[in-house]
């Protein structure tokens, strides 16, 4: 459970932690290049994989700090070391890492109903390949709004358009071959169904291994007139041949 003062909203310069920051470090402090991510908000179900940096006396550190606001909070982490060289030991710059040859990828503060990332984010999402598995398909989650990244109100995004606010996934095309748009923002998830727009969601597939994802958010969004919710993707691997 992570519950915090949600990030603001409606004002036109939104996701900012006004209120509440949750931020993590792993000993060696590099919240100066957003990793990781300072947060608020809700976060529940969410983790994050740190650098233990063998070798260097450091120590990872939790800290939360909480404004004036009447809004209840509650909060459980649990803490787990992780052995070096395991199959589920994240390799190294990715901040979350998802097993399994289907899932889903959800960016913080994705539950909150009003529509808000939390903003500033600059982070890599692994997921490792499972035997027998060549690709990885991507397709934004079936609930309304599940992806809204800056870049337009109503369409979708996707490459050199998508240049503060994006979702990386490289070597992403319709079929997975061919050039990529690498990056992808807007209102819609997808294949460009006309140069620079799309109006309907579909997948996008990749063979480029090891399997990861990119969030890239800068210091603002404006949610006052069209949902900036973030994304929720589902990931679905395929099989080799």
């Amino acid at each position: 459970v992570m519950e915090l003062a949600r990030p603001t909203s409606g004002t036109g310069t939104d996701g900012g932690c006004a209120t509440d920051t949750l931020t993590i470090k792993e000993g060696i402090d590099l919240t100066s290049i957003n990793y990781p991510p300072v947060l608020c908000g809700l976060g529940t179900g969410q983790h994050m994989y740190l650098n233990a940096n063998p070798g260097k006396n450091v120590d990872a550190s939790i800290d939360i700090v909480l404004g004036s606001n009447t809004q209840g909070r509650r909060w459980s982490i649990r803490v787990t070391q992780i052995d070096c060289g395991t199959l589920y030991t994240a390799p190294p710059n990715c901040l979350q890492y998802h097993t399994g040859a289907t899932g889903s990828v959800q960016t913080w503060n994705y539950d909150d109903s009003n529509n808000i990332h939390t903003n500033t984010q600059n982070y890599g999402v692994c997921i490792r390949r499972e035997k027998g598995y060549c690709g990885n398909a991507y397709h934004a989650d079936s609930a309304s709004n599940s992806f809204g990244v800056d870049g337009s109100n109503t369409q979708g995004r996707g490459g050199a358009q998508c240049k503060l606010d994006f979702v990386g996934i490289p070597g992403g095309t319709a079929n997975g071959y061919g050039n990529s748009l690498e990056r992808w923002c807007g209102a819609i998830f997808g294949v460009l169904s006309a140069p620079g727009l799309h109006d309907g969601a579909n997948q996008i597939i990749t063979y480029r291994t090891p399997f990861r994802m990119y969030v890239k958010f800068n210091a603002n969004a404006d949610n006052s007139a069209v949902p900036r919710r973030g994304f929720k993707l589902n990931y679905r691997q395929t099989l080799c041949g």
